[in-house]
């Protein structure tokens, strides 16, 4: 009887620091949005689209909440990234796009040793591979390249399109729809585009993923 209290009381430690550090990596999540109101929400949107494609795939409860923690954090490394980048209204040179490119690294290294989110720095590191290997930071292919990212990245990309930037306005419907169709099997899982392309087509997306006027 004494074990078991003891391993309960240490799970229950164990559980409290981890609830802690999920707290602090959240809030510092939501310190990187304020950052930017163009970019505000982004990933939160972003692991409301994830999970919905989980779920559209069969994923257990669990594996689908486990997802949308995963996204919740997935441009954490961006903190490291100046200001002067992140918010500059014009084109990037090849040197500013190398350091943006570096977000992916930067939060993987800050979500290595955390444990309470399964696959956390996997979803930080991938989520910019490409199917066909032209992505980075490591060219990964296809299958190669974790579910969870390869999810990630058409939530991400759908939520950029959708989004203002300071460089460019939101695009249309219709514009979002062609690029993902565009992009199967070179940028995007083809089954996950199947499975966006029937979210869009159900409109349950975010209340403001509407067509637009040209």
């Amino acid at each position: 009887m004494a074990n078991r209290d003891l391993q309960e009381a240490v799970q229950a430690e164990h559980a409290k620091v981890e609830s802690i550090l999920l707290q602090t990596i959240l809030s510092v999540n939501n310190a990187l949005d304020a950052r930017d109101e163009y970019t505000c929400r982004h990933s939160e949107r972003v692991s409301e689209y994830s999970a919905e494609m989980a779920r559209r795939l069969g994923w257990s409860e669990k594996k689908v909440e486990n997802l949308y923690n995963i996204a919740l954090v997935h441009d954490i490394g961006k903190i490291g990234i100046p200001d002067a980048l992140l918010l500059k209204r014009n084109a990037l040179t090849e040197e500013e796009y190398e350091q943006i490119k570096k977000h992916v690294e930067i939060g993987s290294i800050i979500l290595k040793d955390f444990t309470a989110i399964e696959k956390v720095s996997e979803g930080a590191l991938y989520h910019h591979e490409r199917f066909d290997g032209t992505g980075y930071a490591y060219g990964l292919i296809g299958e190669k390249i974790p579910i969870e990212a390869r999810i990630i990245g058409i939530a991400d990309a759908v939520d950029a399109m959708n989004s203002t930037r300071p460089y460019r306005e939101r695009q249309t419907r219709d514009y979002i729809i062609y690029e993902l169709k565009n992009g199967r099997g070179t940028q995007f899982d083809p089954m996950l585009v199947d499975v966006m392309l029937e979210m869009i087509n159900d409109n349950i997306l975010n209340p403001d993923f509407e067509p637009q006027n040209e």
